[in-house]
């Protein structure tokens, strides 16, 4: 399946998405810059497929406002893969 971006670059609507930076300063940084709610969800490989994608199955947290938050909400997806 496509990913969002490429998606978005052939013109199909699709909802508003950023790709997060992995180290911490550069994330602190965007959730910063950005100033709506963001949502962290899981995407393990044993959740997307060749013909499906279930990311977010494992663990989804919404409505996240503070760099904190999105550190935390990470945090708990990594861990809710060995849960």
């Amino acid at each position: 399946g496509a990913s969002l971006r490429e998606l978005s670059d052939a013109g199909f609507p699709v909802p508003a998405f950023e790709i997060a930076a992995v180290d911490e300063e550069s994330l602190r940084q965007q959730v910063e810059r950005l100033g709506f709610p963001l949502v962290v969800r899981s995407s393990a490989t044993v959740e997307d497929g060749e013909r499906a994608s279930f990311a977010g199955q494992f663990a989804s947290f919404l409505n996240l406002w503070s760099f904190d938050d999105v550190r935390c909400a990470a945090a708990d997806c990594r861990a809710s893969l060995h849960s």
